[in-house]
Formats: structure tokens, C-alpha cells, sequence
């Protein structure tokens, strides 16, 4: 009985016509051109550094971006004696988007709940991969927008 279940949950799931959400997003033929980048540095650098796939020479869509970010780590949570259980990350981006005279505004806003730690090292580098994690995010919502303006 359960060699059944198990051949009856693979053949399903093997047959649902399952595709990624991004994954026809790094064919599409336009150039991302950053063109002032205003707020936290590193969420810009991170973000930049996400965009860079996108800074194509060849293409017939241009996209000119001003970017503005802001990263805040807020305490969400204390326990009795006042230290911190849970921050909140939170990303807020505001991008100006200049494509074929037209002129948008998008902004996009990532939030993470993370758990404190007594160890301060392992907190900073748990802290880095989140904020990787915002910008990869946002670079994600970023060209879906980009497309839809298309």
C-alpha cells in the first residue's frame, strides 16, 4: 500500500507541468542602466550587483533607473529583562524608471523576522545572507515590472 501512494504521488508530481516563475526572465532582450543609486550603500551594492546580469550592450530596450534605498533593523521583540528576542529587516526600495520617454514609479518593500543569538559573529553573517536575500528579492520584482512595462 504505501509503494502505491509513493508511485501514485511521483507520477502526479512528475506530470503537473510545474515551470519556474524567473525563469524565462533572463532571456528577455533589454539593458538596465543604474543610473543614480541614493540610501544604504550596501543594499545598493547588492543591488547593482544583482542588476549587473541585466546590463546587456546589445539590446533595443533600455531601461534607466534611479534607485533609493532604505534598510532599517528594528527590535520587534524583547524578552523580560530588556534584551532582544526578534528583529525586523526591513528593505524599502524606490525605483524611477525612464524607458522610451515614460517615466514610472515602483516601490518595493521586503521585510524578514530574524531570531537573535548570543553569538555576535554568527548573527552579523545570518544578517548578510537576508540582506542578500532582500536584494535578490527585489531585484526579482524589480524585473517583473520592467517586463510588464514592455
Amino acid at each position: 500500500m504505501k509503494n502505491f501512494i509513493w508511485i501514485s504521488i511521483f507520477l502526479f508530481l512528475s506530470q503537473c507541468g510545474y515551470t519556474a516563475v524567473y525563469k524565462d526572465n533572463t532571456n528577455k532582450k533589454f539593458t538596465v542602466n543604474v543610473i543614480q543609486m541614493n540610501g544604504n550603500k550596501q543594499m545598493n551594492n547588492l543591488l547593482k550587483s544583482e542588476l549587473k546580469s541585466y546590463s546587456k550592450t546589445k539590446a533595443n530596450k533600455i531601461f534607466n533607473l534611479n534607485i533609493n534605498s532604505e534598510y532599517e533593523k528594528k527590535i520587534s521583540t524583547k524578552d523580560a529583562t530588556g534584551k532582544p528576542e526578534e528583529f525586523q529587516l526591513t528593505l524599502i526600495t524606490n525605483v524611477d524608471i525612464n524607458f522610451e520617454e515614460e517615466k514610472v514609479k515602483a516601490l518595493f518593500k521586503e521585510s524578514f523576522k530574524m531570531k537573535n543569538s548570543t553569538d555576535m559573529f554568527e548573527l552579523k553573517k545570518y544578517e548578510n545572507i537576508i540582506k542578500r536575500n532582500l536584494a535578490k528579492s527585489t531585484k526579482e520584482k524589480l524585473i517583473l515590472k520592467l517586463i510588464s512595462l514592455e
